[in-house]
């Protein structure tokens, strides 16, 4: 079987560069407050806040910089597989043969396209411990493994799941 691309979802490098931008500017306004507390007439609690926010938002904006830039393509869907990177916790790539079934959720008005696998467990071992634990919060929250986030690029997680679809309908059916 050959692996051509069936469908390559590209990042958007302008989405990025303006959340880098945004969590530098949280972080700035942060260390602000606290770099000139006398001038913001800050107490203990605002500056606990915001010793916190800096804390917070500079890992977060580390956590978008190491996402967002390391990987250029948000999903590929080929003749042997998906390859997911669409969040901090994607699997990378996962075969046909290990997937199960594909269907779409939401979460907080969100759609996500769910990918339930086999061997869970081979996939889990591969990651981080604050990956894992990430991923045992969604699935005490009844998802899946695989959650697939769209929200940024721009194509709809129905048309992509009808691609999806079809690419492991042929794999079934080799």
């Amino acid at each position: 079987m050959n692996s051509e691309n069936i469908l390559i979802i590209p990042r958007k490098i302008l989405r990025s560069v303006l959340a880098v931008l945004l969590g530098l500017l949280m972080t700035f306004a942060c260390f602000a407050i606290l770099y000139f507390d006398d001038f913001f007439e800050v107490d203990d609690w605002m500056r606990a806040v915001s010793a916190f926010g800096v804390v917070f938002f500079a890992l977060c904006t580390l956590a978008i910089i190491k996402v967002r830039f390391k990987n250029r393509n948000v999903l590929i869907v080929n003749n042997e597989g998906i390859t997911d990177y669409s969040s901090s916790i994607a699997l990378g790539f996962i075969p046909w043969s290990d997937v199960e079934e594909l269907y779409i959720t939401k979460v907080n008005d969100v759609k996500f396209i769910e990918v339930a696998i086999k061997n869970e467990e081979r996939y889990l071992e591969k990651l981080k411990g604050w990956q894992r634990k990430a991923i045992g919060i969604n699935r005490k929250m009844g998802q899946q493994v695989v959650l697939i986030n769209l929200t940024f690029t721009g194509h709809d997680p129905e048309e992509v799941l009808n691609v999806m679809q079809e690419a492991f309908s042929q794999h079934q059916s080799d």
